[in-house]
């Protein structure tokens, strides 16, 4: 029906549950990859973001990304991750990230992975286990949620704006993505 569909998946000996997010979009895989590729960008359309800039980029693929996440009740949350793009078999993409370091969190990884849908769209996964810091951290286990929720749909939202309005910059990201890919791992 259009609607993202979530997934709750409990895990031994973490406090919050593995999350995964489905969203279809009418755009090829390729255009979602190449939003979410350009790291810069996601304080300008991803919600509660206020800060994501490369650090480093350790390869073609592979970026230390440092991140600010304003949360309520706490001071924002400030992380470093690791984030990796791959192509995956089937035209898709895959862009791994593992947390270096954070102020409240202690452990997140996880996985944007875009696929053909056989529409001629894309079918979206978010996936990311976390495992909470703070002490108040089960106060945050629903906004933590609805935080992956929007995220996934920002990056989708973007990618269909940039598609209507600012073709030539969704084509710029595009070849961005295709250089990196050329050096790149796949899996």
């Amino acid at each position: 029906a259009g609607r993202q569909v979530v997934v709750l998946e409990e895990v031994p000996g973490h406090p919050w549950p593995r999350v995964t997010v489905y969203q279809r979009s009418p755009l090829p895989p390729e255009a979602l990859a190449a939003v979410f590729f350009h790291y810069d960008a996601a304080k300008t359309f991803v919600p509660n973001v206020v800060k994501s800039k490369v650090r480093t980029w350790r390869s073609a693929c592979e970026a230390d990304v440092d991140y600010a996440l304003n949360i309520p009740v706490l001071p924002d949350e400030e992380y470093v991750a690791r984030n990796t793009l791959a192509r995956v078999p089937g035209g898709g993409f895959s862009i791994g990230w593992k947390l270096l370091t954070a102020r409240h969190t202690k452990a997140s990884e996880g996985e944007f992975l875009v696929r053909p849908s056989g529409d001629g769209g894309t079918l979206a996964r978010y996936r990311a286990l976390t495992t909470p810091g703070a002490s108040i951290a089960g106060l945050l286990r629903a906004q933590a949620i609805a935080q992956m929720r929007q995220a996934l749909m920002a990056i989708c939202k973007e990618a269909g704006r940039l598609s209507s309005s600012e073709p030539g910059e969704l084509a710029a990201k595009i070849e961005r993505l295709r250089e990196a890919l050329g050096s790149g791992p796949t899996f």
